[in-house]
C-alpha cells in the first residue's frame, strides 16, 4: 500500500510541473534576416543563429531599423526575452537549412515561440515558406539558377481579370498582381518590384513558367481562395527566365 501511495504521489507531483504540461504556440511572425542583423551594436559580425535572431529583433523593437518583410511580435519586444534567445533556441529546434542560411547571410525565417501562458520556454526557427521544417532546402528545377526574386501580397484585387472575370488558377493571379503592379500602378502594399515581370512578354509566359517550375500545395490553395503573401524565385540563365518557384510565407 506504501509504494502505491508513494506512486500515485509522484505522479501528482509530476503532472503539477510545467515541464509536464503541452506547450503551446504562443505566437510567430516572419523576419527577414538583413546583413544589417548579422551585426551586433559594435559592428561585430555574429556567427551563432541565435545571435542574429536576437539582433533582428533589437534592431526592430529598439532601434526601429526594421526591414520591409519583418513582421512584429509581441514577445521579443521585451529585453528580458530576447536575453534568453539562445536558451530558447537551445530548447527549441532550428532545421540545418535555416542554420546554414541564417549565418551565411540574408534570409527570410519564421519564427514560432512555444510555452505556457505568457511565458515561453522555446522557439522553433525554420526558412520561411511551405512547411520546410524537415530541414531540406527546395529543390531548383534543373539546377537552374535564381535570377530574380520578390514577394508580393495578392489581394482581391489580383484574384479579377481586367475584364472583371474571377481568376481560378495560380499562374494567372500571379500574372494579374504583376500586371496590376508594372502596368496599372495598382501595388498593394506588401508587394515588391521586380524588372522580369516589367515585360508584358514574360508575363505572358508565367503559365508556361509555373510549369517548368514548382509551386507548393499550401501556395496553390492559398493563392486560389484568398488573399496571401508569396515569394516568387524567378530561375534562368542572364536576363531569360524558363520556369518560377512560388511558396507561401
Amino acid at each position: 500500500m506504501r509504494l502505491i501511495l508513494t506512486a500515485i504521489a509522484v505522479i501528482v507531483a509530476f503532472a503539477g510541473h510545467p515541464q509536464a504540461q503541452a506547450q503551446q504556440l504562443l505566437e510567430s511572425y516572419t523576419a527577414l534576416l538583413s546583413w544589417n542583423d548579422h551585426y551586433n551594436s559594435n559592428g561585430q559580425r555574429l556567427t551563432e543563429p541565435w545571435q542574429i535572431i536576437r539582433q533582428d529583433r533589437a534592431n526592430y523593437h529598439r532601434y526601429g531599423e526594421a526591414d520591409p518583410q519583418d513582421q512584429w511580435d509581441s514577445f521579443f519586444s521585451d529585453f528580458t526575452n530576447r536575453a534568453r534567445a539562445e536558451q530558447m533556441l537551445a530548447s527549441g529546434y532550428v532545421s540545418p537549412a535555416a542554420r546554414t542560411a541564417i549565418v551565411n547571410g540574408p534570409v527570410l525565417v519564421r519564427v514560432e515561440i512555444w510555452g505556457q501562458g505568457a511565458t515561453g520556454t522555446h522557439v522553433r526557427v525554420d526558412v520561411a515558406g511551405g512547411g520546410s521544417m524537415q530541414g531540406q532546402p527546395a529543390p531548383q528545377p534543373g539546377g537552374l539558377p535564381v535570377i530574380e526574386s520578390y514577394t508580393a501580397f495578392l489581394s482581391w484585387n489580383d484574384h479579377y481579370n481586367s475584364n472583371g472575370q474571377r481568376l481560378t488558377e495560380p499562374w494567372q493571379i500571379i500574372r494579374q498582381d504583376r500586371a496590376n503592379y508594372h502596368r496599372y500602378g495598382e501595388a498593394d502594399p506588401g508587394d515588391q518590384w521586380d524588372s522580369f515581370f516589367s515585360s508584358f512578354t514574360n508575363r505572358a509566359r508565367a503559365e508556361q513558367m509555373l510549369a517548368a517550375g514548382s509551386i507548393s500545395p499550401a501556395a496553390r490553395n492559398a493563392i486560389v481562395n484568398g488573399e496571401v503573401t508569396i515569394r516568387v524565385e524567378i530561375l534562368g540563365h542572364g536576363n531569360t527566365g524558363t520556369a518560377i518557384r512560388v511558396d507561401v510565407f
